[in-house]
């Protein structure tokens, strides 16, 4: 019997250690932006260890950067339920949630909104100096109607409590606001004061990209990207955003081409725009081009790579 039990607990100590051993190559692979690799090795590890709240974590991100937003919650929750005093699983799990609002119908959104309130209040409580959380409550609070907690005030409070931590991430909380009131000569010169604090961190030029398309300063954004990709030609979103604009104006729209066949035979990392986006971005440049069939290749692939989209659909009926 002793012989017995000891096997038992040999076997179970090897397969804790080849989980750990999975788990540990799965992150090494994450922080590589190897995410086929890292999302094989952390299902492996969860198969043999489902509690191990790291690789549900990093599940969960590598399902956000794919643009599959119910796995995403289902890891989140699964590493929230495993740890619920660490506050990033709450700002994931918030952001998660947020998605799923943004490409929910009317009977679904609101529900999925609130969840994404709580989870990053419930971060704010668990690390009041927490950025990330604040940063999604003030995107909460500009997007969501009243009637499910949105507030313009409360955005306001959280942005000075970020500029009290970090004065950078404040400028880009207070750009936000300015755009979201329609000031975008304010929320132009917040973008320019980020981007003189940290010049080496590009958000703020997808920022200013991003106001300038929306404002139909389209010169400006073409500029701003032309720049940025002569000095930094590795800057990849620099391609997406050239080619985002010339979708939306109809101008460049060769060059446009150029740029997001480079970026869709790029690996996106965490964070930046996803192939799905960028398909169907070069979809519509076809589209402008009357290229309708290209056009209709390219809405095809970005629906296969996030079939939810209703966006794409929409223009793959347009072109059929």
């Amino acid at each position: 019997m002793y012989g017995l039990r000891f096997v038992a607990g040999a076997l179970l100590m090897l397969a804790a250690s080849a989980s750990a051993q999975n788990g540990e190559a799965g992150i090494a692979s994450f922080h590589a932006n190897r995410y086929a690799d890292a999302r094989r090795e952390l299902d492996a590890a969860v198969r043999e260890h489902p509690n191990d709240a790291r690789a549900h974590h990093f599940l969960g991100r590598i399902a956000m950067h794919e643009t599959r937003f119910g796995d995403a919650i289902t890891h989140l929750q699964k590493a929230a339920e495993l740890e619920p005093s660490v506050a990033e699983h709450q700002v994931l799990l918030g952001r998660a949630y947020g998605q799923m609002a943004v490409r929910s119908g009317l009977r679904k959104k609101f529900g999925f909104a609130k969840r994404a309130r709580a989870a990053l209040e419930r971060a704010v409580e668990l690390d009041p100096s927490s950025i990330e959380a604040r940063s999604g409550l003030i995107q909460f609070h500009l997007l969501a109607p009243g009637l499910v907690g949105g507030s313009s005030a409360k955005a306001r409070a959280h942005a000075a409590e970020i500029a009290k931590r970090n004065p950078f991430r404040g400028a880009l909380a207070r750009a936000w606001i300015a755009e979201d009131r329609k000031d975008y000569d304010q929320a132009a010169r917040e973008y320019r004061d980020a981007i003189t604090q940290a010049p080496d961190s590009l958000i703020s030029y997808w920022g200013l990209a991003q106001l300038w398309q929306r404002g139909a300063r389209f010169d400006s954004a073409f500029a701003l990207m032309d720049d940025l990709m002569k000095r930094q030609p590795d800057a990849m979103p620099a391609y997406y955003y050239y080619g985002r604009a010339a979708s939306l104006s109809g101008q460049h729209l060769p060059e446009a081409i150029s740029a997001l066949e480079r970026y869709v035979a790029y690996e996106p990392h965490e964070g930046e725009p996803p192939r799905s986006s960028a398909h169907y971005r070069l979809g519509l440049v076809y589209e402008r081009m009357g290229e309708r069939e290209k056009a209709k290749r390219e809405f095809e692939t970005s629906l296969r790579l996030e079939p939810t989209r209703g966006e794409v659909k929409a223009a793959l009926r347009r072109v059929r």
